[in-house]
């Protein structure tokens, strides 16, 4: 049977992080498939979107998130409704447009996450499904013990608490949860008691729909340009966002010893965020400073002109919960260019590469292998393109969202027509 699916998300898609191009390749991938799909969102651009997307626009721009994540920790549903009226009344004005009433919706994100558990408490959907994005409770775990003063240690452990309560509710009250790992998937059955539920695994993959698109010459002579390409210049390449687990001081690091014995290499970082501003003091203390170049974010489009300047393309993330349980995009997305990849050797990365390497993969959070890394990249260059040289193709062919469509139907099918206690 299919059953049409109904998405919901408040995102406004003006900018491509990993949550937005998850959307873009599971409502592409099903659309392209010719399974009916509908999003409700507040999108303000449609171009990304495969053209059979039919969406519904939210128009109401969501700012009280702790609010409403903190009280739905503590209080009842009802006692909150009282306060978000307003959201209650515009997703409803979306369900009765798109004729979702009495449907089990999907929702993206995790603040979405909540919404849907709030929506299906105050009766607004008949029920819910979860993309799980986001580990609140270990992330907080993880910062109050990086913390040194009691005083965030202590707000910390609130957050985690509250967080965890939340997700408690969220999860247990699921008509079907969707995982980016299975190891994402065995933390939180175990830790929620999930064994009943409905869940599939869907790790976050490729949208094929964007990957068809290719740079025109233009965009390429743009990313040259931008880039400043000097023949015979060896370049190492990160795309990203600067943050505390982003491990871009110890690319810069491990860089700067490579310099020190191979002076034709340079390190291109492209990106922003909270800690970037500190990546450029710290450059300036390095013998290599002339050889780190910082680049403004490009929009997700226009990524792999940029990464046809490179050699080597490194994802350095430090060692964090979240990468240990899913795999950014952004690696995928590097192995599908066919150039050399270095990346944390994460246990999701692991469940990727098997049963075949796809990568050189170093130890997160050591400088020493991430060196050691680089050096081979760049010394052993051509013996390790060749020893990768499989990997783009396997990507394109197995990692796309167009490979689960038929999965993803089942579990629709499995989720629309459960007969539950609720219900």
């Amino acid at each position: 049977m299919v059953h049409p699916f109904v998405f919901f998300s408040l995102r406004s898609f003006q900018t491509d992080v990993g949550e937005t191009l998850r959307i873009y390749g599971v409502v592409n991938a099903l659309a392209a498939a010719g399974y009916p799909v509908t999003l409700i969102s507040n999108a303000v651009r449609l171009d990304a979107f495969h053209p059979a997307v039919r969406h519904i626009n939210l128009e109401y721009h969501f700012k009280g998130k702790r609010w409403l994540q903190g009280l739905l920790s503590l209080l009842p549903v009802p006692v909150v409704s009282f306060f978000f009226r307003r959201l209650s009344q515009k997703a409803q004005m979306a369900l009765r447009a798109c004729g979702a009433t009495g449907q089990r919706i999907f929702f993206f994100d995790y603040l979405d996450n909540t919404i849907g558990y709030f929506l299906a408490k105050t009766g607004q959907v008949a029920g819910y499904v979860n993309d799980v994005h986001g580990m609140a409770a270990i992330e907080f775990q993880n910062s109050r013990y990086q913390a040194t003063k009691p005083f965030r240690k202590l707000v910390f452990r609130v957050k985690e608490w509250l967080a965890d309560r939340l997700d408690r509710k969220v999860f247990q009250n699921a008509d079907g949860l969707i995982f980016g790992s299975l190891t994402m998937q065995h933390y939180f059955v175990q830790r929620y008691q999930l064994t009943d539920t409905q869940k599939i695994v869907l790790p976050y993959l490729l949208d094929a729909f964007s990957l068809a698109k290719q740079p025109s010459p233009q965009l390429l002579a743009d990313a040259m340009k931008a880039l400043g390409t000097v023949s015979g210049t060896f370049t190492f390449l990160f795309v990203g966002t600067y943050k505390a687990t982003a491990g871009v001081e110890d690319l810069m690091a491990a860089f700067d010893q490579l310099y020190t014995r191979f002076k034709n290499v340079r390190l291109v970082l492209i990106g922003d965020g909270s800690h970037r501003a500190g990546c450029e003091a710290r450059a300036e203390s390095y013998s290599s400073k002339a050889a780190i170049v910082f680049l403004n974010p490009v929009p997700y489009a226009t990524l792999s002109a940029y990464y046809n300047q490179a050699q080597v393309i490194v994802c350095p993330d430090r060692d964090n919960p979240f990468s240990q349980y899913i795999v950014h995009i952004k690696y995928p997305d590097a192995l599908a260019t066919g150039k050399l990849v270095i990346n944390g050797s994460f246990t999701s990365v692991q469940e990727l590469n098997t049963p075949q390497q796809l990568s050189m993969l170093f130890q997160p959070s050591d400088v020493a292998d991430l060196f050691r890394n680089l050096y081979e990249a760049y010394t052993l260059y051509e013996e390790k393109c060749a020893q990768f040289a499989g990997t783009a193709n396997w990507i394109r062919q197995h990692y796309t969202y167009s490979h689960y469509t038929d999965r993803l139907n089942q579990f629709n099918d499995a989720v629309q027509t459960q007969t539950t206690s609720a219900s």
